[in-house]
């Protein structure tokens, strides 16, 4: 059983939604120039979604996802984002 962190999991869960929009849209909304960017911008929004979705956390839809998985894949993303320029 992992520990409840700082954030509760009805806060994380409501802003990975927020955040993979953000994603989604950002190309929009801020004029990437790259089509790289533009691509990488939304997979990981749309990632995140669905991530979210499945989790197991109080604002999971399928609830399919553990919630040890869906950390792991959080830091995988951050880990991505990171080295991505």
């Amino acid at each position: 059983m992992m520990r409840q962190g700082p954030i509760p999991a009805l806060i994380h869960g409501m802003t990975e939604y927020a955040a993979g929009a953000l994603f989604v849209a950002a190309p929009f909304l801020f004029g990437f120039d790259s089509g790289a960017a533009q691509a990488v911008a939304i997979v990981v929004g749309v990632g995140i979604l669905v991530v979210t979705a499945a989790s197991d956390l109080p604002t999971g839809l399928a609830r399919i996802v553990p919630v040890a998985i869906h950390v792991v894949l959080d830091f995988g993303t951050a880990a991505f984002l990171i080295a991505a320029p």
